[in-house]
């Protein structure tokens, strides 16, 4: 853990080298302590927070030998051939997109349940992105410890930190 210094105030480029970047490649990285890094690339449109926390953490409970505490939906009765084509058509339809190219994505993954992701050696140490998922992003998370804190992190050109933290101390205080 000491090789990555700070885990509060995590520096992209170092966390960036936990991360193998080959698509489809799985790769744990073990530290002398005996921690390990897992790193995790997913595709959106596969899950969401919640899913790919659900998917996390029951990968935890099947690694500790423990019933899933939400098992598995199994039941693709619901998932028919014309309710595919409509969801086919829908998407079709709506494929257009806004520009993102000049806005600010502000998210919160705090209420997400990163810390029940437990592999059996009790709860993550530190937790969240390898990088900011969006080049202009404030993202949200709870902090590691049980304090209940929130962890900020800042993805904005250095022209526009001045007055963020003008409107954030104006808010504020």
């Amino acid at each position: 853990m000491a090789d990555l210094g700070d885990i509060t105030r995590p520096d992209p480029a170092v966390l960036g080298e936990l991360v193998y970047s080959v698509p489809g490649a799985k790769n744990v990285t073990k530290f002398k302590c005996g921690g390990f890094v897992l790193g995790l690339a997913i595709n959106h449109c596969m899950f969401d927070g919640v899913g790919a926390m659900q998917f996390v953490n029951s990968w935890g409970e099947t690694a500790r030998g423990v019933p899933l505490s939400v098992p598995p939906a199994l039941d693709r009765a619901a998932v028919t051939d014309a309710y595919m084509r409509s969801a086919v058509d829908y998407f079709e339809a709506t494929r257009a997109r806004p520009s993102l190219a000049s806005t600010l994505l502000i998210t919160a993954w705090s209420r997400l349940p990163f810390r029940a992701a437990d592999f059996g050696w009790g709860p993550p140490a530190a937790y969240g992105p390898a990088a900011l998922p969006e080049r202009e992003v404030a993202l949200f998370l709870s902090c590691a410890g049980e304090g209940g804190g929130v962890r900020v992190l800042l993805g904005l050109p250095a022209a526009a930190m001045a007055e963020f933290e003008r409107l954030v101390d104006e808010v504020i205080f």
